[in-house]
């Protein structure tokens, strides 16, 4: 009887609502964030209580698609909203605390030793060495659990010297059915003319610059090619500098991302320096456009190559260009690649299952 009784408690401790609070020190609306509120809107479908802790007008595209906020003051550094994380743990007592960014991970570790010794887990996104000065953190015994988006990333965790039992990997995932694909009309792009885009913030580690040198180089081989940019950032002016150096100035488009936008394209072209996974060739992939990649950090995880897409070993200009041509000049190695594509992104990158494997993860550090 006594067994019974233990094995009802800890079925209902397993099945009860959990108290989450998300925390981010994210200034700006990226992929990450997406993901957050992909991940948010699971939880709360599912029954648990959800808070994402941000800066404010981050706040109100969270609020918008119904999840609960509570304000992070950052001003010049994530350590000014202490007070106020400190604050919102004594108030709303969760259960645990989930640190969504590197900045919010060291927050977080400060908070839960003034506002009580809450269960903490940070998910990692970033694909980038971790650096010696933030190895403290990464050791501390207070992270109960890290969740990296992909294995790429797992390995920057274990080479930081977190164990590996604390380690879990939970793709990042998408929602289906996905938002219909934007008219090229209502875009202003071309019907029958082969669009080669990308879907990027206007950063460095985008490598933007030599992406709109392999597509000047392409389009001295095949000029009927508009290339399109989508997305926004600080090197707006001189991405746009630039093209005009290559010659693209009167061919490059450079749109604000909208929802399926991605769908437009003929071919999608990443030139990353390094992904920690890369939402947005997945995205691409799942609307049947066929991507051209370079083979670094996660992006293996997502594109198979030849199957789904091409993954380019150099960066050699010549390279990139000859993968993009190969596959404009063969529409139906493109219908082969899509249709395989459609299938094998749902299979393995919902937003479902995403949210619950994030869920067992959670559950796992409470029990």
């Amino acid at each position: 009887m006594g067994w019974k009784i233990r094995h009802a408690m800890n079925h209902h401790a397993q099945a009860a609502p959990l108290r989450i609070l998300q925390v981010t020190d994210a200034r700006s609306w990226r992929g990450g964030e997406r993901q957050i509120l992909l991940l948010a809107q699971g939880l709360l479908a599912r029954g648990h209580q959800v808070w994402v802790a941000c800066e404010p007008a981050l706040g109100r595209r969270f609020r918008e698609a119904g999840v609960p906020t509570v304000p992070l003051h950052l001003g010049g550094s994530p350590l000014r909203a202490l007070p106020d994380l400190v604050r919102a743990l004594r108030r709303l007592r969760p259960h645990l605390v989930a640190a969504q960014s590197s900045g919010a991970h060291t927050l977080a570790l400060l908070a839960r030793t003034l506002g009580g010794r809450v269960p903490l887990v940070v998910h990692r996104r970033r694909p980038s060495p971790i650096g010696r000065w933030s190895l403290w953190k990464y050791r501390s015994p207070a992270v109960r659990r890290y969740v990296a988006i992909s294995r790429y990333v797992a390995e920057t965790l274990r080479q930081a010297g977190v164990p590996e039992q604390r380690i879990a990997v939970v793709p990042s995932g998408l929602r289906f059915p996905l938002p219909p694909v934007p008219r090229r009309e209502d875009l202003d792009l071309p019907e029958e003319r082969p669009i080669v885009g990308t879907v990027a913030a206007f950063t460095r580690e985008k490598n933007l610059e030599f992406w709109l040198k392999v597509v000047a180089h392409l389009r001295q081989r095949r000029p009927e090619v508009v290339p399109v940019l989508v997305g926004e950032g600080y090197l707006e002016p001189m991405l746009r500098r630039r093209a005009r150096d290559l010659g693209l100035a009167g061919a490059l488009r450079i749109l604000w991302y909208r929802p399926g936008i991605a769908g437009v394209f003929t071919l999608f072209l990443s030139t990353s320096r390094v992904e920690g996974l890369g939402t947005a060739l997945m995205e691409a992939l799942a609307y049947g456009v066929p991507v051209v990649a370079p083979r670094v950090g996660g992006i293996p995880e997502v594109v198979r190559h030849r199957e789904t897409g091409w993954l380019v070993d150099s960066w050699r200009t010549e390279d990139f260009v000859a993968a993009l041509q190969r596959l404009l000049d063969d529409a139906e190695e493109r219908r082969r690649l899509a249709e395989a594509a459609r299938r094998d992104i749902p299979a393995r990158f919902s937003a479902d299952r995403m949210v619950d494997a994030t869920v067992k993860v959670y559950r796992e550090v409470l029990r």
